[in-house]
C-alpha cells in the first residue's frame, strides 16, 4: 500500500446544528416549505426533503407520488392532531421534544404511525 504523501487531514465542522436551526426558522415562517399537512385542528408546514431524510414513512409518501390523502391543499392526516404533528415535526428539525402526561400516548401513537423511532424511544 502506498504511503500518503499528501499529508491529508480531514476537518469536521459542527455547522449541522446551525443548519437545522435555520431550516426550522424557515419552516416556522413557511418559507420554502413544499408540503402542508392538514391535521385535526390545524395545518403544519414543512420541507419534504427534511422529512424524507428522517422518516421512511415520509420518504415512501413523497416518492410514491403521495396518493393517499394528498390534495391540492396539502396532505390530510387522519388520527393526528396538529399539536402532536407539530411536536413531532419540530423534533425532526430540533432534536428536542416536550412530553407530558397529556401528550405521551398521542405522541407514541403518531410516532409509531409516522415511523419516528426516536420519539417512541422516549
Amino acid at each position: 500500500m502506498a504511503a500518503n504523501t499528501l499529508n491529508e487531514k480531514e476537518y469536521r465542522s459542527d455547522h449541522e446544528v446551525g443548519l437545522l436551526d435555520n431550516l426550522n426558522s424557515l419552516r416556522k415562517e413557511r418559507i420554502l416549505c413544499d408540503v402542508t399537512f392538514n391535521a385535526e385542528g390545524g395545518e403544519v408546514s414543512a420541507h419534504r426533503s427534511i422529512l424524507a431524510a428522517f422518516s421512511k414513512y415520509y420518504r415512501a409518501m413523497f416518492t410514491s407520488k403521495c396518493k393517499e390523502g394528498c390534495t391540492d391543499d396539502g396532505v390530510k392526516l387522519v388520527g393526528i392532531t396538529a399539536l402532536i404533528l407539530n411536536l413531532i415535526i419540530s423534533f425532526i428539525y430540533t432534536a428536542k421534544i416536550t412530553i407530558n402526561s397529556e401528550t405521551v400516548y398521542q405522541l407514541y401513537e403518531a410516532a409509531d404511525m409516522l415511523q419516528i423511532k426516536y420519539v417512541k424511544d422516549y
